[in-house]
């Protein structure tokens, strides 16, 4: 059966992964009857609304990703991935309430599950609400090994609470690959002036 494919930003959920590219792009597959209005997918395509879901929201046409990744959850309420995916497009769109059912849903179904953590304090940290975001990174903080992107979340949401955390966490990320990004460099320096250590914030950003 022949595929389309299509890339996206790697920080998004987007279903099937197909590889990565050194550009920051994964890619994906999709079936050519996505893109068919009136195509009817059996019971056990739950991963294919799921990949049409991901092309409609690359493509911001978010009415069209909503109705698909509900189908996704309609097809298969027992996946924790559909319900995290749907949710991270309600929290796109703001629609906090939503995406906190969501993501609540993912975690009865996984209670291992780290991104549903991940997302679930992603949407307090949206609504300002700290402690509440940081209660849920910690537990997905205890559920994997932060990468270089997780860790410079955490330094964020940590950095007015315990610069000294933060620093080490922007430390941490810079280490895993994030050393050449300016953003993150930035932090890392702002949070050593904070802590008065200007000489190594001097060196950070030479």
């Amino acid at each position: 059966q022949p595929w389309l494919e299509f890339s996206a930003p790697k920080a998004l959920y987007l279903g099937p992964i197909v590889e990565t590219n050194a550009g920051g792009l994964e890619r994906f597959q999709i079936p050519p009857q996505a893109l068919v209005p009136d195509y009817d997918a059996s019971r056990e395509d739950e991963a294919f609304y799921r990949g049409l879901g991901a092309m409609w929201s690359f493509r911001r046409q978010f009415d069209k990703a909503k109705e698909a990744l509900e189908q996704a959850a309609a097809v298969n309420p027992a996946s924790s991935e559909a319900w995290v995916q749907l949710g991270e497009l309600h929290l796109k769109l703001r629609e906090f309430l939503k995406a906190e059912a969501a993501f609540t849903r993912a975690i009865a179904l996984v209670p291992d599950d780290p991104q549903a953590y991940r997302w679930l304090a992603r949407l307090h940290w949206q609504q300002r609400q700290r402690p509440l975001a940081q209660r849920f990174y910690l537990q997905a903080a205890s559920l994997e090994v932060p990468d270089s992107a997780f860790a410079e979340e955490l330094g964020d949401c940590w950095k007015e609470d315990s610069p000294v955390a933060a620093a080490e966490l922007y430390r941490s990320a810079m280490s895993q690959g994030g050393g050449e990004r300016p953003v993150l460099i930035a932090k890392y320096a702002q949070t050593l002036n904070t802590l008065k250590s200007w000489t190594t914030a001097q060196e950070v950003l030479v």
